[in-house]
């Protein structure tokens, strides 16, 4: 069985203000639980602005995230972006979302380290932010939309059901299943 964990940063400091007071000793607990019963797990991090800058050392959060998740022994990473969209979380989140030049400059950094097998596991960064030129040369690819391909849908621990991420935080909803 897969388990897929939300964790938002590789330091306490990163994580917790966005996902809560203790979230990120929570999450590593239960993942280390999870890993002892066997179970593969893949982690869904967001990049918000805190992210994208740099250690003391001059290495991406970004970057260290993904080796963090490869110490934990995780199958398998993915990103998505933050950014407002007008929806109520836009308020409560704060000023975490990315701006989309400063995610250029750090994205092609991962990108080459991907391409270059730096990773031990797979790693998907959001395709959203892209230039034109990039979107043009393989629309079928950037334009992917999962309302479009009905591909998946988003089942919340709340019994939520959402064809679209970017109805997370909006009222807006498929069906309630409890």
């Amino acid at each position: 069985m897969r388990l897929l964990l939300a964790l938002i940063g590789p330091t306490k400091e990163i994580n917790d203000p966005i996902r809560g007071k203790g979230s990120f000793d929570k999450c590593l607990k239960n993942i280390k639980r999870a890993k002892e019963l066997g179970y593969n797990i893949d982690i869904t991090a967001c990049i918000s602005k805190e992210m994208i800058k740099r250690d003391d050392k001059g290495n991406l959060y970004l970057d260290r995230m993904i080796k963090f998740a490869e110490e934990l022994g995780i199958e398998k990473i993915n990103f998505h972006n933050l950014f407002k969209t007008g929806v109520p979380r836009d308020y409560f989140t704060g000023d975490i979302d990315i701006k989309v030049d400063d995610w250029f400059k750090v994205k092609e950094e991962i990108e080459l380290k991907i391409k270059n097998k730096e990773y031990s596991i797979p790693v998907r960064i959001p395709s959203s932010f892209t230039t034109k030129e990039r979107f043009l040369s393989n629309p079928e690819y950037y334009g992917f939309c999962v309302c479009k391909t009905r591909s998946s849908i988003l089942v919340h621990p709340n019994g939520i059901l959402r064809v679209c991420p970017l109805l997370i935080g909006t009222p807006y909803r498929n069906r309630q299943i409890l």
